[in-house]
């Protein structure tokens, strides 16, 4: 009996032991995964902060990063750099800003685009349903699937090509742009045909494509070089492609298309700018047809009730073909919001001013009269179902004001409240 007792405790200590060894190993674990951890955050700082000095991250600093998920699954750098926007915009722009402010080293580049597609893989997931995270798991060893993995580094490749491409049109005069491009990897095509198939197929190439528009359009060396009368065109170009293939990148677009408005380069002749202001007035027009109406609306009428606005070529002509445009573009039953935003773009001085003489043909004024006689009838709808009467009643007036301005004979008096 002693002999057992004593074979029992040896079992005891056995399992004690392994118990207390494993308890060990997982606060090692526990113990690395912060260190890891506080390794990581502290690194994205400084890349934070080197961005906000305009100092460029080198070799050592990204190494820093990706060899931290070396060996293993890439979640946990990705989700990092998801939890700080400012990080992977900051990645974005060492890859996208123009001129000297891009990153030269094709190696820290490669890096870079590898980190954003660390970032955006963690997004995927983040936003995946369940059936969709069991396709794309990662192994039971913790690497990344290899779904996963072509999809990184197919993004990396992308970004990397699509950053090179736009480093290349800085020094040309002008590339074409094709809406409709078939699918190709082939590098032999010409510069424009590459970057419109690579922004069509990924979003996140194409918001770096527009950080890249955006920094270049709102340099004053480019709107005085001899390249921006045949560069800016194309540029719009690759501005409509992206928003008409991306939704949420249309704000973006939006905020490009107005900083072009207020663009006045001396070079060009005053019909030359004139082209240009269409084409980006077509650009708004296109915007207004995927759900951009309201910000367009307001933000001309800003403009417009601002006398001293920079847009200085936005004459009575321009005016009058976007009004054309909107007309052919919009069609009842309007809703009360379009009535609050475009009835106050109408009602502008500038434009009430565009509209009068012979100028604008009497087809195009009964059609106007039409659009405001749909006005009417959204306020008079919104009044019957019992619409806030103080919101009801301002629409209204807006209603008679472009009704007496634009020769009409409507009435909109709400009822006073039961």
């Amino acid at each position: 009996d002693s002999d057992d007792d004593d074979d029992d405790d040896d079992d005891e200590d056995d399992l004690g032991g392994a118990f207390q060894k494993k308890n060990l190993s997982n606060n090692n674990n526990n113990l690395s995964n912060e260190k890891l951890k506080d390794s990581l955050e502290s690194t994205v700082i400084t890349v934070l902060k080197k961005h906000s000095l305009n100092l460029q991250i080198d070799d050592t600093l990204a190494d820093r990063l990706l060899d931290a998920s070396s060996g293993r699954t890439t979640s946990r750098v990705g989700e990092l750099l998801l939890a700080h926007p400012s990080a992977v915009k900051a990645l974005w722009g060492y890859l996208f800003h123009p001129g000297a402010k891009r990153i030269q080293s094709i190696s820290v580049r490669e890096k870079c685009a590898k980190l954003i597609a660390q970032s955006v893989t963690a997004a995927r997931r983040s936003v995946a349903t369940p059936a969709e995270n069991d396709d794309t798991a990662t192994t039971t060893n913790g690497h990344d699937s290899e779904k996963e993995v072509r999809f990184q580094e197919k993004l990396q490749s992308y970004l990397l090509r699509a950053s090179q491409i736009c480093e290349q049109i800085e020094d040309l005069v002008s590339f074409v742009v094709i809406e409709d491009v078939t699918p190709s990897d082939d590098t032999d095509a010409s510069l424009g045909r590459q970057l419109s198939y690579i922004v069509v197929t990924s979003a996140p190439v194409a918001q770096g494509v527009l950080l890249w528009v955006t920094e270049m359009s709102s340099a004053k060396a480019f709107i005085t070089s001899q390249a921006y009368p045949t560069l800016a065109p194309n540029i719009l170009g690759i501005c409509r492609i992206i928003a008409s293939n991306h939704p949420l990148t249309r704000q973006s677009v939006l905020q490009i298309a107005f900083i072009y408005l207020k663009h006045s380069p001396t070079e060009m002749s005053y019909q030359r700018r004139q082209e240009l202001k269409r084409q980006v007035l077509r650009l708004l027009l296109f915007l207004i047809t995927v759900g951009q109406g309201f910000l367009v609306f307001s933000t001309l009428t800003k403009i417009l009730s601002n006398e001293g606005s920079r847009i200085t070529d936005l004459d009575a002509t321009a005016l009058r073909y976007f009004l054309t445009g909107c007309l052919d573009v919009i069609r009842p039953p309007v809703s009360t919001h379009l009535v609050k935003s475009m009835g106050a773009l109408l009602a502008t001085k500038a434009f009430r001013d565009a509209l009068r003489g012979d100028h604008f043909s009497s087809k195009r004024r009964d059609d106007l009269k039409r659009l405001i006689g749909a006005f009417h009838a959204s306020v008079k709808e919104d009044l019957e179902k019992g619409g806030v009467l103080s919101f009801v009643q301002n629409e209204g007036k807006l209603v008679q004001l472009l009704a007496n301005a634009y020769g009409m004979e409507v009435m909109v008096k709400p009822k006073p409240p039961s």
